[in-house]
């Protein structure tokens, strides 16, 4: 349960100035972005999981996706309504599991 500090009720009045409202609204703006910014940096590890993805897209751990592309030939050449989807998602967790990626710790965040 979080609070928001400085939190008032607001009632609305047609003759009330709006400055009044606005404040109010952009003080609890502001304590709900940093409470979600804190919750995605420090529980959801945001920076952890960003450097996973620049490994994987960027190929510094490139070496499942060879891995990957060697298991998959045969799946791969064949015409794109003869491919087992499923088989290709088996052979891409194989590929994961028996190379350098098995050490990410996000690897089976889906």
């Amino acid at each position: 349960n979080v609070e928001c500090p400085g939190a008032v009720q607001l009632h609305y009045a047609a003759t009330s100035p709006r400055h009044g409202y606005m404040e109010a609204i952009h003080q609890a703006h502001t304590f709900a972005a940093e409470c979600v910014l804190r919750l995605i940096m420090d529980e959801a590890n945001l920076k952890g999981r960003l450097r996973s993805v620049h490994r994987y897209f960027l190929l510094q751990q490139g070496d499942f996706f060879v891995h990957f592309l060697d298991l998959a030939e045969p799946e791969l050449r064949k015409h794109v309504d003869e491919i087992a989807a499923g088989r290709l998602e088996t052979l891409l967790e194989l590929a994961l599991r028996s190379t350098a990626a098995e050490m990410d710790p996000y690897k089976d965040d889906g």
